[in-house]
């Protein structure tokens, strides 16, 4: 699948997790820079080894089954002077890279040791699907963190928007009367 949808899916659960906390009268939990780790998380095999065909992929080590496991102490170290505080961001990044890797396992494979010799998975997802199925991340995303911004502002968003926007608000207000 395409960076779009990896780097989006770890941050939709954030999302929910914020809308969830914002539905209980706190604020959220996560920063954009919180959101930007969770991405990259999500993108993390591609960028340690970009490939360009399935043929690369399946010679990925960072594709492997074994790359989370390994990456997990590694991870933990970077997390650890302020564990506490961060260990959802790096919850959510790791769970960013099962993500990928699971997106990748129905998508083509991924290799089972990282030598490219035994491949799990296959086209589950045909790769025609790929764009659209990024374009619906984005937009999902969108739609998650925008119903958290209306939840916080109490129903009246303070920031400047477009006018479907405030048609979408509007409607939701509507509905909230009722």
């Amino acid at each position: 699948m395409f960076v779009g949808t990896h780097a989006c899916l770890p941050v939709i659960l954030a999302g929910f997790w914020d809308w969830k906390r914002v539905r209980q009268e706190l604020p959220p939990r996560f920063s954009k820079v919180d959101l930007m780790v969770i991405a990259l998380g999500g993108i993390l095999p591609d960028l340690l080894n970009i490939h360009l065909s399935l043929e690369a992929r399946h010679s990925s080590a960072t594709h492997s089954i074994w790359f989370p496991l390994i990456l997990a102490p590694f991870a933990l170290i970077f997390f650890l002077p302020r564990f506490q505080k961060s260990f959802p961001t790096f919850l959510l990044a790791w769970v960013g890279v099962v993500l990928h890797l699971f997106c990748d396992l129905i998508s083509g494979g991924i290799p089972l040791w990282g030598s490219g010799t035994l491949i799990i998975g296959k086209y589950y997802v045909h790769p025609v699907y790929w764009l659209p199925l990024d374009c619906i991340s984005i937009l999902f995303t969108w739609f998650v963190f925008f119903r958290i911004k209306y939840l916080v502002s109490k129903g009246t968003l303070v920031s400047p928007t477009c006018s479907w926007e405030e048609k979408i608000l509007e409607d939701w207000r509507k509905r909230e009367k009722r």
